[in-house]
């Protein structure tokens, strides 16, 4: 379980193991995702990181941050990037976990315009993150 804005639209693919939320029409949104990975959390995100600096829809990409940070209770890392140069430009934020062989994962993106203004919305995101039972 996990807060996002309720007035987000959820937007679940054909196939995959991920989940959308989207602002309306415009360009902000949340991605949700569980996939295997052996790995710890810095190095599952470098593995992403370099995705983005090779893939094509991420031209002119640039690290802000890559931290280490907990999600309930559990070590996780935090990517911080933008990818694309002026009005074209995003802002990327993207935390994981790596737990029983499993990667849980947290993605706000958005232009980079609007991070300032979407950040709160990550940060209540990742706070509410459930990842263990409750009893």
């Amino acid at each position: 379980m996990v807060n996002v804005p309720q007035s987000w639209t959820e937007s679940k693919p054909k196939s995959g193991s991920y989940v959308d939320f989207l602002d309306g029409n415009t360009t902000r949104k949340i991605l949700i995702n569980v996939e295997s990975s052996g790995s710890d959390p810095q190095k599952f995100l470098g593995v992403a990181e370099h995705g983005l600096e090779r893939g094509s829809t991420c031209k002119d990409y640039h690290r802000v941050a890559m931290t280490d940070i907990t999600l309930d209770g559990h070590a996780a890392a935090q990517l911080e990037y933008t990818c694309g140069t002026g009005a074209t430009e995003r802002h990327g934020i993207w935390a994981a976990a790596t737990i029983g062989g499993k990667a849980y994962e947290f993605f706000l993106t958005v232009p980079d315009a609007d991070f300032a203004a979407s950040k709160p919305i990550y940060d209540e995101m990742v706070a509410s993150v459930k990842l263990t039972p409750s009893n």
